[in-house]
Formats: C-alpha cells, sequence, structure tokens
C-alpha cells in the first residue's frame, strides 16, 4: 500500500524541492549544506542538524568524510566519540537505508551503560531525531541527514518523517 501524504505536505514538499533546486545552481557546496537545512528547517521545524557523507568500509562500519553541523558545537563530535558505541539511533538508521527513522530518546527505555549517550542527547538537544541514511547503488557512498529537536515534550511527527524521507 502506497503512502497518503496530505496535501500541505505535498504543497511543502513541492516548495521545497523548488527552493533546493535553486540552492544548488547557485551555491557552493560547502554553502549549499547549510542553506539546504536552512530551508528544510523553514518547512520542518528542528533545532539543529548533522549532514555527514562517508563510504562504507570492509567491514560495512560507515567511514566519514565530511561532516557540516547546523546550529551545533563543534566539540558535540568530540562528545559522540566517546559514545558513539551506544547510539541506537544512527544504527536503527543505518541498517535501514533510504528510510528515516523517527527516534524519541525523550522517554527511551536506556540500555545498562548508556547513560552517557543519554546525557549526550541531552546536553547537545537531541530529544527527537529523523535520521535518514542513504547508499548509493552502485559507488556505495553513503549520505546521512539527522535532524534534531531538543524539547522533549515535541516530538517529529509522522508527516515531518515522511517529509524528510
Amino acid at each position: 500500500m502506497g503512502v497518503l501524504l496530505l496535501p500541505e505536505v505535498l504543497e511543502t514538499l513541492s516548495s521545497l524541492l523548488l527552493a533546493l533546486q535553486s540552492a544548488c545552481d547557485s551555491l557552493p557546496f560547502a554553502e549549499f549544506q547549510h542553506e539546504a537545512l536552512r530551508l528544510v528547517q523553514s518547512r520542518l521545524p528542528f533545532d539543529s542538524a548533522l549532514w555527514a557523507t562517508g563510504a562504507l568500509g570492509s567491514q560495512q562500519e560507515p567511514l566519514i568524510f565530511s561532516i557540516h553541523l547546523f546550529n551545533q558545537p563543534e566539540e558535540m563530535l568530540a562528545s559522540y566519540e566517546r559514545v558513539k558505541h551506544a547510539d541506537m539511533a544512527f544504527r536503527q538508521a543505518f541498517s535501514q537505508f533510504g528510510t528515516t527513522v523517527n527516534i524519541a530518546l525523550a522517554g527511551m527505555q536506556w540500555q545498562a551503560g548508556s547513560e552517557e549517550m543519554k546525557a549526550h542527547a541531552e546536553r547537545y538537544g537531541m530529544q527527537h531525531t529523523l535520521s535518514t541514511v542513504t547508499r548509493g547503488p552502485i559507488s556505495e557512498l553513503i549520505a546521512a541527514i539527522v535532524l534534531y529537536r531538543a524539547d522533549p515534550a515535541h516530538p517529529f511527527s509522522e508527516q515531518e518523517r515522511l517529509l524528510q524521507q
């Protein structure tokens, strides 16, 4: 069965795609990433984001080439290195290439040993995440876009998940 998008979501998607195409035609890539996330934010509210590109290693682990942070400090990456082993949201998105995963870290039942990941998510405003990881069919290059909301009481909706996907 197909996915039913509300008419206002289709209108939002259409205007977003036109704005992204215009930005793509007029900006260098480094500026495009920031502008693309700003355009998405104007139609799908979020507090911060991460856009990573890379490839799959020999053990099918991600090898990251570049990371663009949107409204996140650089120290978030150093903090993440210490807790990435407990990042259930990334594992779930990475196991479902092309599908946007909506995860509420707020109120999640955390496994023993993941207290640092919980503290990291709280510190950097990652209470709710929309994560999409794609993989090129031939090149195996990967791209991940993750949107974050800090307010534990403001989860992403199913229509917002579909819009990102």
